[in-house]
């Protein structure tokens, strides 16, 4: 009679070491962000999907496109070119403004530099994510279960 071949133990690092490598890199302060309004238009537009590298790994220098907290009635994320530096700290422009932002951003507001742009992509990623969290969610908790069953009841052949 022929067994049946299992499948390898590490068959599951297939799927777990992509999502490792995220988390890493997320630990590590690499960001994703949406750019919402057409402030850095025509460089960035509006709902692209942007990689912000943090400031720990590249600095911000005139020229850079940063991401950066503002705190005005809350805490908001902007995403504009850096265009000048003072002793205080940066001082930024959204390239389809015509003036330079009414505020300096101090340098621990800063979270990084972005280094990759890709148009509308984020809008995809804004769509996308409730629906991959709940699956997500799902998939772990069905995982889990047959785990749980297979120990617990044993595996009918």
């Amino acid at each position: 009679m022929m067994e049946k071949k299992r499948p390898p133990k590490h068959k599951h690092l297939f799927y777990i070491i992509p999502i490792l490598i995220l988390v890493i890199l997320h630990i590590m302060g690499l960001r994703l962000t949406v750019p919402l309004t057409d402030s850095m238009e025509p460089t960035i537009p509006k709902g692209s999907l942007v990689l912000v590298v943090p400031t720990w790994l590249v600095k911000p220098k005139v020229g850079d496109v940063a991401l950066y907290r503002i705190r005005i009635t809350n805490e908001y994320l902007v995403l504009h070119r850096v265009v000048g530096a003072t002793q205080k700290g940066l001082l930024t422009k959204g390239d389809n403004r015509a003036f330079r932002d009414p505020w300096v951003v101090e340098k621990e507001d800063v979270i990084g530099v972005a280094v990759l742009s890709i148009p509308f992509l984020g809008y995809m990623l804004l769509f996308l994510k409730p629906i991959l969290l709940l699956a997500s969610v799902f998939l772990a908790v069905f995982y889990s279960s047959y785990k749980l069953m297979v120990r617990v009841f044993g595996r009918e052949e």
